[in-house]
């Protein structure tokens, strides 16, 4: 019942294959958990794949919030994507959003998770502790760039840290997946 090749999708560059690896759409049934207007449903899976929450996105351009997260689910508990990353890989890239995940991801660079924000709580700081490497390909707006400020003497302390400065008017999830490969080949 989800439409993976919706338009909504199909502008932000996401690919219907992508869409479908990520159980990502237009959801167009009732739902006590997606609140109109939020119809692209993501789902988000804890590191051993159970699904936890499905988030909602609303596609109206003049929302104020743009996501909804359901009632006692604690983004800051978990990333997203972090069940589809190898146990035995040494590097992630960590991206602020969902789709700036997928757009990694779907540009062949699967060791890819997503704050579902601009902040790092100590829980999301663990469960990125199994990594020696970190790439930071953060949104380079004010709250990313200052997010990154943030985040990278934290990270730094344990890990060997890469930190991506994108110039002004381009978004991680605006990318596509040549620039985003001539970004982090020569990274990961």
């Amino acid at each position: 019942e989800v439409d993976y090749s919706h338009e909504y999708l199909l502008k932000r560059g996401i690919k219907p294959d992508t869409a479908k690896e990520f159980c990502v759409g237009f959801y167009a049934g009732k739902s006590s958990v997606i609140k109109d207007p939020y119809r692209i449903v993501i789902p988000v899976r804890n590191e051993q794949g159970e699904l936890i929450a499905y988030v909602g996105r609303s596609l109206d351009p003049d929302e104020k919030d743009k996501y909804h997260f359901p009632a006692g689910f604690h983004k800051s508990l978990a990333l997203f994507n972090l069940h589809r990353v190898g146990d035995q890989v040494d590097a992630v890239c960590v991206t602020e959003g969902f789709f700036a995940a997928m757009k990694v991801w779907q540009a062949g660079f699967q060791n890819v998770v997503a704050l579902m924000g601009c902040t790092m709580s100590e829980e999301q700081e663990r469960l990125l502790a199994r990594f020696p490497k970190i790439v930071l390909l953060l949104d380079p707006d004010e709250p990313g760039r200052e997010a990154a400020k943030e985040l990278t003497p934290r990270l730094a302390a344990n890990h060997f840290l890469r930190t991506v400065n994108l110039p002004d008017g381009k978004q991680p999830d605006t990318l596509s997946s040549a620039e985003i490969q001539s970004i982090l080949r020569p990274i990961l």
